[in-house]
């Protein structure tokens, strides 16, 4: 049924008019163009059925569908007044505010119309509209969060957890197919917000702010290419819908943990502004086990370390965005917008340690309560002007981003000997970090030829991390705080990147093709004050990207598509200064560590079928120059963490989704990974190459119990994967929620409960000729939140279906 509509509203109205592009050729009065797109998304929509009628007489003037652009063309319109009626299966019928033709030639360009989803009703058969889980772009994968019910009451943490490809750590760590160095837009956007510190960021982003994400593994030469692993961006959630409507979501969950979240947006004229607020209270109790074997060069036992800590971490976050956009006319927009947030951490822990010799006599035992403060803030603002200019399809964008961060943590320990019985110790360790970011970048694009596209622009950033360092003691004799020099420093990094990009995009037949170019120049200088040290370094490099798609028939598409990715080191990797953690734990950077460079390959497939779709995707990435985190042993139990370059990395692997209904109230999504992974690190003295298979499955399901009523399961599992100097292990995960829709869709009640079974532990192994070591980590990760959502304002959704809907917004 569904097919036979589709296929009558594409060719009933070719009945009397021939297709667009052919029309063109032909022309002898005026062509009436537009761009058809999704209401929420602003994606464009193919097929879609346009019909000209007559506005005096309501006679069909004209019609047309649009072609794979979501544009229609309809040709030799004869001076008068007319209307448009936009119809399309699933979507509600838009009918276009009356406009006038007055020339005998020429164009009437009526710029983008946007239709919206929707359920209808024909006789016993129910056709929903609805968003798929998962979607294949020509250069992206797109995750609609819509029906996640952890969307409701979690973070951006919980919400990437169900992102195909995409692996989040018990401490919120993210991971894009095996890698960590992975770069965060948010709106299409590179986001200071998440470069510093994401992990944390993240878990401030309010799942219930995100429309969708977007994992980007392959970018087009127009974005930045750094993040060995790619992109992910962050779609937030803008209303746009005209009058004041909004969202209002509150949560509260076991263990003290509370959040609620307001949305906003209203739309007057060609006046469009939103804006969102969430705060969160939460606490992350939990447990670390610390156990390391020390052997001396001839790998002999000489000691053993231990340590069991105990932590009751509890903070306190607000995120902020908002922004505005003014459309004076069709073809010019304006906008600012800006996102910030602020979270303050209290981080007790009591941990005991314990060392002892290669007979296990204890040489060490004493007990240390740490307590600590971590206030942390950021903020991002930008400004994006677009303009389409007089010929055809020919358009500017100019856009100016200002970021800033400012990070502070202190901790202060108290150490209790039980053996040696000697004097107790204080101490004091405070890190602060600053940064600011500048990012301009100007943009133009043409038609070239039919239907080829060119796109050109430039894109220039600078930055500068400060990182500053101290530490004191408690001097015994008298009773006095005392600085202590060898635990200060102050490390400056300052970084400018400008770039020159352009992308082609033509198609040949059922291909479409489209190719890129960046060119970038790289300065760095890094400035260790405290020990008047200087680093510089500056290159330029090349970045060529090619992306291919392949319509075999309106169900399937292939894909093909490459680029040449880089990963720079940040102030942290850069900066030579221990930076402890505690005591006895600290981090050294490498001023000397060389950029990351990545080439990347990809190709998949995407069959659409009535009742299931499959994404196979097979993935290769080479790295050379490679990032390696290396813990190395130093006197008097401490262990330091450093950074340095290996010879290379090469990870390889499919990539599986399937998305079905094996009936009417069942939807499955399940995806699976399985990738073979090679470190060369004999550069550094680790002899052979090591190698490892790993996968991943998940399976989502989401079932409508009744009407109004759904209820949803996911579980996950994670083998064990591949470092420089051991490995990952692997893990299992279970969540479930429940929902309930009332008043028409106005007020939703949702609960939901993570990591059900309490299976979600993280274990890290690493084995060295000098160290073996075993990290476990644990924190009460079984979470039940109770919550509702309250949507108010216009809704569009509820007039009544005779009466006529104009879009204003020509």
């Amino acid at each position: 049924m569904m097919r036979m509509l589709r296929i009558l509203h594409v060719f009933v109205p070719l009945l009397f008019v021939a297709h667009p592009m052919a029309a063109m050729d032909n022309q002898s009065g005026v062509s009436v163009q537009g761009t058809i797109r999704e209401e929420t998304t602003s994606e464009i929509i193919p097929f879609v059925n346009v019909v000209l009628v007559d506005l005096p007489d309501s006679i069909q003037r004209g019609g047309t569908v649009t072609n794979n652009q979501g544009v229609f063309v309809i040709p030799d319109v004869k001076p008068g007044s007319y209307f448009l009626v936009v119809s399309f299966i699933g979507y509600e019928q838009l009918v276009v505010a009356p406009f006038d033709v007055k020339e005998t030639t020429g164009v009437v360009d009526l710029g983008d119309m946007h239709i919206r989803q929707t359920s209808i009703s024909l006789g016993e058969t129910e056709i929903v509209g609805e968003k798929s889980t998962y979607e294949l772009a020509l250069d992206r994968k797109v995750y609609n969060v819509g029906k996640d019910l952890q969307s409701n009451n979690g973070s951006a943490t919980e919400v990437l957890e169900n992102v195909p490809s995409v692996s989040v750590d018990v401490e919120g760590n993210v991971s894009l197919r095996g890698s960590g160095n992975v770069t965060y837009f948010i709106n299409g956007r590179p986001s200071a917000l998440l470069r510093s510190n994401p992990a944390a960021a993240l878990q401030q982003i309010p799942a219930s702010s995100i429309e969708r994400i977007e994992v980007i593994t392959n970018p087009s030469a127009k974005y930045k290419p750094d993040g060995s692993a790619g992109i992910i961006n962050i779609v937030l959630k803008e209303e746009k819908t005209d009058g004041v409507q909004g969202t209002w979501l509150v949560n509260a969950g076991n263990g003290d943990r509370y959040n609620t979240n307001l949305n906003l947006g209203i739309t007057k004229g060609k006046m469009t502004a939103f804006a969102g607020c969430g705060l969160r209270w939460d606490k992350r109790p939990g447990s670390i086990t610390d156990q390391r074997t020390y052997m001396d060069s001839l790998g002999q036992v000489e000691s053993f370390y231990e340590r069991h800590a105990v932590r009751d971490y509890k903070s306190f976050a607000t995120m902020v965005n908002g922004g505005m956009e003014f459309k004076p006319d069709n073809k010019t927009s304006l906008s600012i917008q800006g996102n910030a947030y602020r979270r303050i951490m209290n981080r007790p822990m009591v941990f005991d340690i314990r060392t002892s010799d290669m007979l296990h006599e204890v040489t060490l035992d004493y007990l240390t309560n740490q307590d600590g403060l971590e206030d942390e803030s950021e903020a991002e603002a930008s400004v994006a002007f677009e303009h389409d200019l007089k010929k055809e399809d020919h358009g500017i964008s100019a856009e100016v981003n200002v970021a800033t961060y400012h990070e502070l943590e202190t901790h202060e320990y108290n150490e209790q000997y039980h053996f040696p019985d000697v004097f107790n110790a204080d101490r004091s360790l405070r890190l602060l970090k600053n940064g600011k970011q500048l990012e301009a970048a100007f943009d133009f694009h043409r038609p070239v030829g039919e239907e080829g596209e060119l796109e050109a622009g430039y894109e220039g950033i600078g930055f500068r991390d400060d990182i500053r360092n101290s530490g004191m003691h408690m001097d015994t004799s008298s009773g006095q705080w005392v600085g202590d020099p060898e635990k200060y420093s102050y490390f400056r990094v300052v970084q400018q990147q400008h770039a020159l990009y352009g992308t082609f995009g033509f198609p040949l037949k059922e291909l479409q093709v489209m190719t890129g170019l960046r060119i970038e120049q790289s300065f760095l200088r890094a400035t260790l004050f405290s020990l008047d040290s200087v680093t510089l370094n500056r290159y330029l490099k090349v970045y060529p990207t090619l992306h291919l798609s392949y319509e075999v028939n309106d169900k399937v598409e292939a894909q093909v598509n490459y680029s040449r990715r880089v990963n720079r080191a940040d102030g942290d990797e850069l900066n030579p200064f221990p930076v402890y953690s505690d005591p006895r734990n600290f981090e050294s950077g490498n001023p000397l560590l060389r950029p990351e460079q990545i080439h990347s390959l990809e190709a998949g497939v995407q069959r659409k079928g009535d009742k299931v779709t499959l994404i196979p995707t097979l993935f290769y990435r080479y790295t050379f120059d490679a990032f390696a985190e290396v813990v190395v042993p130093v006197k008097d139990s401490l262990l330091m963490t450093t950074y340095d370059n290996i010879s290379s990395e090469r990870a390889a692997g499919l990539e599986f989704l399937v998305q079905g209904r094996p009936i009417k109230r069942w939807l499955i999504n399940f995806n699976s990974s399985v990738f073979y992974n090679e470190i060369d690190a004999s550069n550094l003295g680790y002899g052979n190459s090591l190698s490892t298979w790993t996968w991943h499955v998940q399976v989502s399901n989401n079932i409508e119990l009744a009407k109004q009523w759904m209820i949803q399961w996911t579980g996950r599992y994670r083998a064990p994967s591949l470092t420089p100097q051991g490995r990952f292990l692997g893990y299992t995960v279970f969540n479930a929620g429940l929902k309930k829709e009332m008043l028409k869709g106005k007020l939703s009640l949702v609960i939901t409960a993570s990591d059900v079974f309490h299976t979600l532990r993280w274990m890290h192994e690493v084995h060295s000729q000098v160290l073996d070591q075993t990290v476990k980590y644990d924190r009460r990760s079984q979470i039940v939140f109770v919550g509702c959502s309250w949507h108010f304002g216009r809704d569009l959704k509820t007039k009544k279906k005779d009466e006529l809907k104009f879009d204003d917004g020509m």
